[in-house]
């Protein structure tokens, strides 16, 4: 037994220990992943997913000017003139918009068309509203890393803003850098160099600016900004900061857009009023698409509508912020602590729905976050994670618990049967190399990796072999659990069986009858479907009605055998007809435990009532026998004195009476015995009419001496009254009602008797007119040696043994017996209404 606990401290070590070493392997995986961003490209996509759901109306601040293809068409081949440009930023600044970016390259002058070019500069400086557009030159002529405007426009204009966009090594635009230049990073972004136009107060100074400041970038921006300081005709190179992820608010198309040519033609420039303009390319033939989150199947996003996307989100004041690479790995760490917990507690079952509820709930968090604080934390890691969780934790515990199993099968394997024939199978017989080759398989062990022993089994397929090791052993589980259950219920007194708190667990079917049908219950072999509910009840709620003699609680006893280890007996009662010796024994576990208490119920019923007739019949012996022995003794000797006194005549009557008696008394002693031992073997058929008649004739002495009349209810059974019962006994039963009927009437009264179906009994009803029986001791009627008496009745003898006959002999031939009686009342007469009545039922038996 001390094995089998080692084995299991063994076991949940092990499970502990595998436990912490997965939490430890999969928290460290996840932090180098975070750090590596090996999973950079799910990321993009849960982030591109997230942007997606941001989608929100367009801001009708905010309008496209765009040169579509009815434009071109009507225009004329592009580039068109510079005068075409003035002409429709004139009509911008007649309705007054609040600001123009134009995103069209002004890089240098047209010198075949200087009147176009000065039209245009006199159009943006009459405006002064209108900001142009900075490109990334990528270090293109002369080694600059920017192109500006020619100057005589860049001159007129209110700012410059760059247009280069971040493009993602997936190819995928999701953000750009607010702030861009050469050497130093000065021109805002187009889109927020329009805002800082149009809404001066709000957008001049940003302060903190929107976006993510790139550790990286500033860095480079330093070390360029130092080297320029030391050598001022050094060149710099395009400067980045403020990266700013772009919330778009919807896909391409999303923004009112304005055909260039209407506004050239002037329709309905009231619409442009207070509006933010970006002018600019409206068809993918004239200007770069880039793939974007929100694109979908459709072409990508031009840059006017990139830009028309930064200044609604910074309209709306959305500041998009990534979290640190390490924020996403410890959110991993903790979403594997959580599952790994939970695996501690939960069922396979139950485990992996959690899994799946925990990887719902991380990324509803992530998303939730995202929105509402506008903080980006990648789920992809914590997910990813999770999904691995489950299926390396069931492995190892499936490993864990195959070992257990393993070794408890060969510890139940080596103990002998418990069960009568109860022999091992062979699927729980050694898994030596012998026993499994006549089992169709082999197996080859070799030595331990990591402390884990190594065998290789080849043939039948290894879970199915367990399966069948296992059911094969709950099989003999079962069959002892049923030997048990059997034998249990074999045993011919009330067994229950209960754990520590009292709860019963186990009854047998003489228990369940007993207690189900209560002191007068029948035993059953079957349990009634109420009877059932005693198991699983308390056993203090069960024995409630049973009383202790010494009047202390069931709790008391179960505590006694708790605290001593021992059996403990009392007895106990129930009613008036039940008596039990309650046996209380301790029940151990394999350790030597105490786990449970079996109760057994032994009615002693019969034997404290053969006791109690001893008792009385020695006392009768000592009295009621011995009276008369002792009283013809005494007559003797007063004889043998002085014969003179006594005359013979009268010492032979005096004899003869206490002879008589004790004669009495000996037939009455033999005749009860009789009774008590009569059994359904020795009956046979009889006519009831028979034999009340010869009770009645036997009786006719008796009456006639008090002139009481018998009388018998002419009942015409054409087939007759029969039962089945011993002659004498019956006879004699009628005969003692007749004679008690008689012997306690008064003189010159009447007995009335009949014979009556009812149902399946046949009832024989014999009614007096005697002094009657008070209500409150009719009880006693049927108790021996108890005789009752009328104050006005005369004195009769008996030992009160004739009723206690009469129900004796009722009872072994399966009937029953009713009394009722009106007490005889002095002022009622002779004639009154009293008496008692006697009605005895009997099993009615077809007439042959």
């Amino acid at each position: 037994m001390a094995s089998a606990v080692q084995t299991t401290r063994t076991v949940k070590t092990s499970v502990l220990v595998e436990w912490a070493t997965i939490l430890l392997i999969l928290c460290v995986l996840a932090l180098f992943t975070a750090r590596g961003g090996w999973l950079w490209r799910i990321d993009q996509t849960l982030y591109d997913a997230a942007i997606s759901s941001l989608q929100r109306p367009a801001d009708e601040r905010i309008v496209i000017v765009g040169i579509d293809d009815e434009s071109l068409l009507r225009i004329g081949k592009w580039p068109w003139p510079r005068a075409v440009y003035a002409t429709l930023i004139n009509n911008l600044t007649q309705a007054d918009a609040k600001a123009v970016a134009l995103d069209i390259s002004l890089s240098d002058t047209d010198l075949n068309n200087v009147a176009g070019d000065t039209a245009l500069m006199v159009a943006i400086k009459a405006n002064g509203r209108v900001v142009l557009p900075v490109i990334n030159a990528a270090a293109g002529a002369a080694g600059r890393a920017e192109m500006r405007p020619a100057a005589l426009f860049s001159g007129a204009a209110a700012k410059l803003g760059h247009i280069t966009v971040d493009v993602d090594p997936d190819g995928i635009v999701r953000s750009v850098y607010l702030r861009g230049g050469s050497p130093n990073p000065v021109h805002p972004q187009l889109g927020l160099g329009a805002l800082q136009v149009a809404e001066p107060a709000r957008f001049a100074q940003l302060d903190p600016m929107p976006g993510e400041l790139n550790p990286e970038n500033a860095l480079e921006n330093a070390q360029d900004t130092a080297r320029r300081r030391q050598n001022p005709l050094e060149s710099g190179v395009w400067r980045i900061d403020s990266w700013y992820h772009i919330p778009f608010a919807g896909p391409p198309g999303h923004f009112k857009t304005v055909s260039f040519i209407d506004v050239l033609m002037k329709k309905d420039l009231g619409a442009l009023k207070n509006k933010i303009v970006v002018v600019g390319a409206a068809t993918p033939n004239l200007g770069d698409a880039y793939p974007t989150p929100v694109s979908g199947r459709s072409y990508g996003m031009l840059g006017t509508e990139i830009h028309a996307n930064v200044m609604q989100s910074l309209l709306e004041g959305r500041d998009l912020k990534r979290a640190p690479a390490w924020v996403a790995g410890v959110v991993a760490c903790v979403v594997i602590g959580l599952l790994l917990f939970s695996y501690l507690w939960l069922s396979p079952r139950v485990s992996i729905v959690f899994t799946f509820v925990l990887m719902a709930l991380t990324l509803v968090a992530c998303v939730g976050l995202f929105h509402l604080g506008q903080i980006w934390i990648s789920p992809a890691i914590a997910l990813i994670a999770a999904a691995f969780t489950y299926p390396l934790w069931s492995w190892r515990r499936l490993e864990a618990t195959q070992r257990y199993l393993l070794e408890e099968l060969e510890r139940l394997r080596s103990e002998p049967g418990n069960v009568p024939g109860d022999v091992p199978s062979r699927a729980l017989a050694s898994h030596s190399a012998s026993q499994l080759g006549q089992m169709g398989t082999s197996k080859l062990d070799a030595s331990h990796f990591f402390g884990v022993p190594i065998s290789i089994e080849f043939g039948a397929d290894v879970v199915q072999r367990r399966i069948d090791e296992v059911r094969e052993a709950t099989e003999r589980l079962r069959n002892l659990r049923r030997f048990v259950s059997d034998s249990l219920d074999a045993l011919p007194e009330a067994t229950l069986v209960c754990d520590r708190s009292g709860t019963v667990t186990l009854a047998n079917s003489c228990a369940i009858a007993l207690l189900t049908n209560g002191p007068e219950g029948v035993k059953a072999i079957t349990p009634s479907p109420a009877a059932i509910a005693i198991v699983g009840a308390k056993i203090f709620w069960v024995l409630r009605h049973v009383i202790r003699e010494d009047l202390k609680s069931w709790q008391q006893l179960f505590s006694d055998v708790e605290s001593t280890g021992q059996a403990v007996s009392v007895e106990a009662k129930w009613g008036e007809q039940k008596e039990f010796l309650a046996q209380a024994g301790p029940l151990f576990d394999a350790n030597g435990n105490l786990n449970g208490i079996i109760l057994v119920l032994v009615d002693i019923f019969a034997l404290r009532q053969s006791e109690r007739r001893r008792d009385e019949t020695l006392r009768f012996l000592s009295h009621d026998m011995r009276s008369p022995q002792a009283s013809i003794l005494t007559l003797l000797e007063l004889y043998r004195e002085d014969p003179d006194d006594m005359p013979v005549e009268k010492l032979t009557n005096r004899i003869h009476r206490y002879a008589t008696r004790t004669l009495v008394l000996a037939d009455d002693f033999l005749r009860l015995a009789k009774a008590e031992r009569a059994t359904p073997k020795d009956f046979t058929l009889l006519e009831l009419n028979e034999l009340l008649q010869d009770a009645v004739e036997e009786a006719w002495t008796l009456s006639s001496a008090k002139k009481i009349e018998i009388t018998v209810a002419d009942n015409a059974f054409e087939d007759g009254a029969f039962i089945e019962g011993d002659r004498d006994l019956c006879t004699r039963a009628l005969l003692n009602l007749l004679s008690n009927a008689v012997k306690y009437s008064p003189p010159e009264t009447a007995i009335q008797c009949g014979i009556t179906r009812v149902g399946d009994n046949w009832d024989i009803k014999i009614a007096d007119q005697g002094y009657g029986i008070a209500e409150e001791d009719l009880p006693k009627l049927f108790t021996r040696f108890t005789r009752l008496k009328h104050d006005a009745q005369p004195e009769e003898e008996g030992i009160g043994l004739g009723l206690v006959f009469v129900k004796t002999v009722i009872v072994s031939h399966g009937g029953d017996m009713r009394v009722e009686s009106r007490v005889f009342r002095a002022s009622s007469g002779i004639s009154g209404d009293h008496g008692t009545t006697f009605v005895v039922s009997l099993p009615a038996v077809e007439a042959p």
